[in-house]
């Protein structure tokens, strides 16, 4: 599950999947695959919504 919040951390929404982030963003699974892994290792922060030209954050959530 991947949690996506604005930069105030208010929560937006959550996906299930990759699959359904990268649809949602209107890009490729691997993107997000990237800025994940990027995310964590600080690299980077923040992910633009390329409709509407908002910043987003995203984080992997643990399921269970």
């Amino acid at each position: 599950m991947i949690g996506c919040y604005d930069l105030e951390d208010n929560l937006i929404t959550i996906f299930d999947n990759y699959k359904d982030c990268a649809k949602w963003f209107n890009t490729t699974v691997e993107v997000i695959y990237s800025y994940i892994s990027k995310s964590k290792k600080g690299i980077v922060d923040k992910i633009r919504d390329s409709e509407y030209g908002k910043w987003y954050r995203l984080f992997k959530i643990k399921e269970g």
